[in-house]
């Protein structure tokens, strides 16, 4: 993922690879290198490459998408666990049926994640 968003922002911000290294203090190559996902930065580099790219180092690493995919899916699973819940004629949770209000109480607790 970084190789990508490294190279969209790069070109993004009208810079050459030349012009990055330069700003990084490091050769064309390695720039070239890091684009094609044929090698990382270190943490000091990959600071100074958010730094110049004007992006966080969670944005570079594609870290906000992942968490944002994992939320819609965990927000999916809920609406699918409340829906199964809804859809029973009675609910055991930990070897104990549940009665109404317990049902009631653990689907507004589901509801309540999905905010």
């Amino acid at each position: 993922m970084f190789h990508i968003r490294a190279k969209e922002l790069r070109e993004k911000l009208g810079l050459t690879q030349q012009q990055l290294s330069e700003k990084l203090k490091i050769s064309a190559s390695t720039v070239g290198m890091y684009e094609q996902g044929r090698r990382e930065p270190d943490l000091n580099t990959l600071i100074k490459i958010s730094d110049e790219l004007h992006t966080s180092i969670n944005t570079l690493l594609g870290i906000e998408e992942r968490f944002h995919t994992k939320s819609i899916h965990i927000d999916q699973i809920i609406l699918e666990l409340i829906d199964f819940i809804q859809n029973q004629d009675y609910v055991f949770f930990k070897d104990k049926k549940l009665n109404e209000n317990e049902i009631s109480n653990m689907l507004s607790i589901l509801k309540s994640l999905l905010k």
